[in-house]
Order: C-alpha cells, then sequence, then structure tokens
C-alpha cells in the first residue's frame, strides 16, 4: 500500500498545473484547443447545439481594468464572448447587431445579453481557469471560475439564434474587428464605456472551445485526485488506529 500512494503523489507532482478543464468535456473532441491567437475559423458549428469555452490563464494588474478579452466566437453583428470587465468574468452574446448593454441583462432580445460570474474580480499574478457552459435552446448558462469552481448559473430569457455569427474565434487577442467584437459596438468607446483590449497576461497552455452545451461543471483532474488521495489516507489513518 505505501508503494501505491507513492506512485499516485509522484503522479501528481509530475501533473503540469496549466491548460486545467473545468467542463464535463474531452479535450480530444473540442472544436478548438490552442493557445492565443486573432481569429480561426471554426467549421461545423450549429446555434442549436450551443456552446462551452475553458480557458486558464494568468492575468496582470491591466488585465483588471476595462474590458479584456478570454474568447469569443463571431464578429460585428452576431457573436458570442467570454471577458474580463475590472477583472471579473462576464458573458456576453449578441444576435442581429444589439445596443447599448446593463449589466446583468438575461434577457436576449434586441441588446442581447451580458451577465457577471458572482465571485467579483481576479488576482494578478495567480492562474486561475474560466468555462461558461451556453445552451441556446433551453437558456441556460453556467459560468465557473478556478480550479474547484465556484459557479453562477443563470437562467436566459427569449434566447436567439446566430449566436455563432462568422464561427471565426479568437482567443485572449483583439480579433480584426477591433472594437467591434461579440458583445460590444462600432465605437470602442460604447462597450461598458471603455475600449475592448486583449489579454496582457498568459493563456497557459490551451484553450478549449466545444459546439456544445452537454458539458457540466467538474473540479480539474489534478485536485480531484488529490480530492481521491486525501479520502485514501484518511481511510488508512482509521485503518492503523
Amino acid at each position: 500500500m505505501k508503494y501505491k500512494l507513492l506512485s499516485i503523489a509522484l503522479v501528481i507532482a509530475t501533473t503540469p498545473a496549466h491548460a486545467a478543464v473545468i467542463v464535463s468535456l474531452s479535450p480530444v473532441t473540442a472544436d478548438y484547443a490552442g493557445g492565443a491567437n486573432t481569429g480561426t475559423s471554426i467549421g461545423g458549428t450549429t446555434q442549436a447545439d450551443g456552446l462551452t469555452f475553458n480557458i486558464t490563464f494568468t492575468p496582470t494588474a491591466a488585465d483588471l481594468t476595462g474590458l479584456v478579452t478570454l474568447m469569443e466566437i463571431g464578429g460585428q453583428t452576431n457573436g458570442t464572448a467570454l471577458y474580463l470587465f475590472d477583472g471579473t468574468p462576464v458573458f456576453l452574446s449578441k444576435t442581429g447587431g444589439g445596443s447599448e448593454y446593463t449589466i446583468p441583462d438575461t434577457t436576449f432580445d434586441g441588446s442581447g445579453i451580458a451577465v457577471q460570474h458572482s465571485g467579483g474580480s481576479l488576482t494578478a499574478g495567480v492562474q486561475t481557469t474560466v468555462a461558461a457552459i451556453y445552451n441556446n435552446a433551453l437558456g441556460d448558462l453556467t459560468l465557473a471560475v478556478g480550479s474547484t469552481p465556484v459557479t453562477s448559473t443563470i437562467s436566459i430569457s427569449n434566447p436567439q439564434s446566430n449566436w455563432n455569427g462568422n464561427n471565426s474565434l479568437s482567443v485572449g487577442t483583439m480579433s480584426g474587428n477591433v472594437g467591434d467584437r461579440s458583445g460590444t459596438f462600432g465605437d470602442t468607446a460604447a462597450a461598458f464605456g471603455t475600449d475592448v483590449k486583449s489579454l496582457a497576461g498568459t493563456v497557459d497552455g490551451d484553450a478549449y472551445y466545444w459546439n456544445s452545451s452537454a458539458a457540466t461543471v467538474i473540479p480539474e483532474p489534478s485536485t480531484a485526485i488529490l480530492a481521491c488521495l486525501g479520502g485514501m489516507l484518511g481511510l488508512l489513518r482509521r485503518r492503523r488506529g
């Protein structure tokens, strides 16, 4: 038993701390898995399937002010995005152009939706994972933050189609539609009164996008393994006692 526990501990120690996945979808099945980019085409995306974002990154102090890009799919008129707004993860989606937002906006009408995570601002220099699961058919939205995720669940009224726009996915950087990304508008100062900007910190490992909402929030694998190991050690102590 001692040797088995040692083997488990060594596996945990050598598991990379980055590229955590906190949703119940396999990275192997992701429609996109990669680092920062300014737009890559995602084929076969359909509105009915909804979407799941998952990104691990380390923000800087500069990322905790203003509107900062994490992930987006879509373009000027129709699109969906995960941003930081003054350091707090925010999910935006619009179709048919949209208009000015007020947070929280959970009715997907002409202005689209804008919903913040309930956990508040992130901490500069601390690696974190942010995920979003959006079911367009049911109007269900889940936002999760952290390796032991803090989850916000939101009901969206009147969900709309064509949230994916031109199927161009950007990660961490401004797309070609500068100032007019999904959830924002032609005037760069119109969205939340500030310009949209790229992530100044690092995307740690891969960011993931799935054209699927068939997911739930789970702890990253290393966290789950540690919890399991802790339980095993507890049982072992009780047996020895």
